[in-house]
């Protein structure tokens, strides 16, 4: 299981000035292989939390990623990944404890897609 299991910080952008900082627990190979599109790829796990001066916040995540190259079958060591993951996340506020939301949502990955769904070549 080595390498399947990452933790490190996790940063949002809400709106133009509020920022959420904190911690990421990723757990990939969740199953092992998931074979959707042209891409055999695995089941990803997400836990996120943190906070600013106002809020704190909770995030689960849970989808598919995959390697992919173009024009070539992708490999372990390949540099972009396509893939998107369902969240559901609940933010809390200090202030008022019983002022609440709780949201749920699609993530992707931006570049990977734009470049699959684009066609476009790695210059390296």
């Amino acid at each position: 299981m080595a390498g399947n299991v990452r933790f490190g910080p996790w940063f949002e952008l809400r709106g133009l000035h509020d920022v959420v900082a904190g911690g990421e627990l990723v757990v990939q190979r969740l199953p092992k292989a998931v074979d959707l599109f042209f891409y055999t790829g695995e089941g990803v796990l997400m836990l996120r939390g943190g906070a600013n001066t106002e809020h704190w916040t909770a995030q689960v995540a849970y989808g598919y990623l995959a390697p992919w190259k173009l024009f070539a079958r992708p490999t372990g060591d390949t540099r972009y990944t396509i893939g998107v993951r369902f969240v559901a996340s609940v933010t809390r506020d200090f202030a008022a404890p019983h002022d609440w939301i709780a949201t749920v949502g699609l993530e992707a990955e931006p570049v990977g897609a734009l470049r699959y769904l684009l066609g476009i070549r790695s210059l390296y």
